[in-house]
């Protein structure tokens, strides 16, 4: 990397934290602001870096070489307006976290519609175990590394590979991973056709001597090899490929047992201590991938028995004072919630319980039929109020919409703004060996926490 200084305007974000402790580890000067003093602004203090809280354009000037933000960050943004002044570059943070994967030789991108941090975490604690010393970006915290980044000293870098705003199109994979393809942030791509034609792009990106691994299982995900040079590897659980789970089984608790098969021969049997099906095939598109790399694979089997997941992917968090199972995840697509509600119904149980955050106006609208129908497979359903998330409020829809969508399936359905009214209502209604889960991506585990808290409280 040719710059010498480089400084990061909203680095306080989980993905820009990680950037900017990578790019120090290659010699560069990292400078940065942020509006918040928040839980990563307070780690990179910590490791020495630099970092103004609030709009500090008088700390732009002509020894900055390049100036890098977040997709928040607008044009009027006073850093930004004087960069422009001094004619200092500026680049967003996809596009230069996709120069930064120009420094390794084996990039691994993990990509899908769901279930990208949970691969992550997996492909990352057995990079780890092997003593390949990855660089890793995952967008959210693993148990595994104590974080969502880790600078390391291989030629190795594991990224996570969102399609959002076509972010991943500026990476640069050897080896890519989609997980599965669903029809999500549809107010960028427009059209499921495009979220395709996405995916097929990123594929594209794999050189001739790279791989793609595809969800066999998967019918949206067929098209992605469409016109691709890298070498394709499939791994499925209910059609022929590649690798494929055979035996499979789940235990009182959700967790999944396979045996892997390899070209016709069982290579390996895998026993997971985290819950659902979707953990199956995050778990067997690891070994492809780990075995294509060439790691051994009883430290791969090792390595997977142990893992533990990612902070808010149907994590259980403890019980309540009334002895009901609290659970909390990250799903905020129906096809997500789809798998969430798949992982409850594994753990034994008396009712089901979904406490859901609905996420942005324009993705309830989007799929409020599809958000209702998967909902109301739960015994019971507990709404709070949308949570906006980067909108505002002007798409016209509102709880209360999807509340009479799912009555037309389940009475059961509670809405509540006040989230004191909510705990109280939870507390009065929960029983032994009902299984509650908090879904959405925005802060609905909070409130989950607090059931888990008071019981502790309390007893």
């Amino acid at each position: 990397m040719n710059y010498k200084k480089i400084h990061m305007i909203g680095i306080g974000g989980s993905s820009m934290s990680g950037v900017a402790e990578i790019t120090a580890s290659l010699g560069v000067t990292v400078t940065g602001s942020d509006m918040e003093e928040t839980y990563y602004v307070t780690k990179l203090l910590d490791k020495g870096f630099n970092i103004n809280v609030g709009h500090h354009p008088e700390v732009i000037d002509n020894s900055i070489d390049l100036i890098v933000y977040s997709a928040a960050i607008q044009e009027d943004d006073p850093e930004r307006v004087k960069a422009r002044e001094l004619n200092i570059p500026q680049m967003e943070r996809a596009e230069f976290l996709g120069l930064l994967t120009k420094s390794y030789n084996n990039v691994i991108c993990i990509a899908g519609t769901h279930g990208k941090s949970t691969t992550s975490g997996m492909i990352t604690k057995c990079f780890v175990d092997a003593n390949l010393d990855p660089t890793v970006q995952i967008g959210a915290t693993s148990f595994e590394i104590g974080g969502n980044n880790k600078v390391g000293t291989s030629d190795v870098f594991i990224l996570e590979s969102c399609e959002y705003h076509d972010s991943y199109l500026h990476f640069n994979p050897k080896y890519a991973i989609v997980l599965n393809v669903d029809a999500d942030h549809l107010e960028y791509f427009g059209s499921f056709d495009n979220v395709k034609k996405s995916f097929n792009n990123f594929c594209k990106l794999v050189p001739k001597d790279g791989y793609i691994f595809q969800n066999a299982d998967d019918e949206n995900s067929k098209h992605i090899v469409d016109n691709t040079i890298a070498n394709v590897i499939t791994f499925a659980k209910n059609t022929e490929a590649t690798y494929r789970a055979d035996n499979c089984n789940f235990d009182t608790d959700g967790h999944p047992s396979f045996d892997v098969i390899y070209n016709n021969e069982v290579i390996t049997h895998i026993d997971l201590a985290v819950t659902g099906e979707h953990n199956l095939y995050d778990a067997l598109a690891t070994v492809a991938v780990c075995n294509t790399y060439g790691l051994d694979l009883n430290k791969v089997k090792t390595s997977l028995s142990s893992y533990r997941g990612v902070h808010r992917r149907f994590e259980f968090l403890g019980l309540t004072k009334s002895g009901a199972k609290v659970y909390d995840d990250y799903a905020h697509h129906p096809a997500e919630i789809a798998t969430t509600l798949y992982s409850v119904n594994t753990v034994k149980h008396n009712q089901t319980w979904a406490l859901h955050q609905p996420f942005t106006y324009t993705r309830t609208k989007d799929h409020l039929e599809e958000f209702a129908d998967v909902l109301s497979g739960f015994d019971n359903i507990v709404l709070t109020d949308i949570y906006a998330g980067r909108e505002k409020d002007i798409y016209n829809i509102k709880t209360e919409d999807l509340v009479c969508k799912i009555k037309e399936i389940n009475p059961n359905v509670y809405h509540f703004s006040n989230v004191d009214e909510l705990i109280a209502f939870l507390d009065n209604n929960l029983k032994e060996n009902d299984v509650i889960c908090s879904i959405g991506c925005g802060p609905v585990d909070k409130i989950s926490q607090k059931l888990v808290n008071k019981s502790k409280c309390e007893c």
